[in-house]
């Protein structure tokens, strides 16, 4: 009887690794063809980076620590970006009412932070940056991974 949990962690385990190949797949830069939602609470007034981390409303361990890191990097490396409004923080429930299209404009699997860049008000590109739930127990890596991403969605803003 002891195979039957080492078969049930094999089989979550394999469903991850599918999930996370998908991911990988989708995560490279493309365009929204739905109204965001920055565009539609008025928040994307000039040229900026959002940096939005799609959530569910209930969320696991795992979850919660990639947002935590997540918006950690953004207010430790960032301040003076997020207070010239250069770059914003939103953290969305895409299970709300009203969200459902954030799946397909965003090409998400599962939840994710997502770099999104404004031009003139207008979403120009944006970045899956799937790889930080590889990174999530690696925690130098996964700041620099998140950092990096940054910084260059911020540049091709300037």
């Amino acid at each position: 009887m002891k195979r039957k949990p080492l078969l049930v962690s094999i089989f979550v385990l394999m469903v991850g690794a599918v999930a996370f190949a998908v991911l990988a797949r989708n995560s490279g830069k493309g365009h929204s063809q739905a109204a965001s939602i920055a565009g539609a609470s008025g928040a994307t007034r000039n040229t900026k980076v959002v940096a939005y981390y799609f959530r569910g409303t209930t969320r696991c361990y795992t979850c919660r620590k990639i947002e935590g890191l997540s918006h950690d990097v953004v207010t430790s490396e960032f301040g003076p970006q997020l207070k010239t409004d250069q770059l914003e923080w939103q953290s969305v429930d895409v299970e709300q009412p009203g969200n459902e299209h954030l799946f397909d404009d965003y090409k998400l699997i599962t939840w994710s932070l997502v770099l999104v860049t404004y031009k003139n008000g207008k979403q120009t590109e944006y970045r899956n940056l799937t790889d930080v739930w590889t990174l999530v127990n690696n925690e130098s890596a996964f700041r620099s991974y998140v950092k990096s991403g940054m910084q260059a969605a911020l540049e091709r803003v300037q």
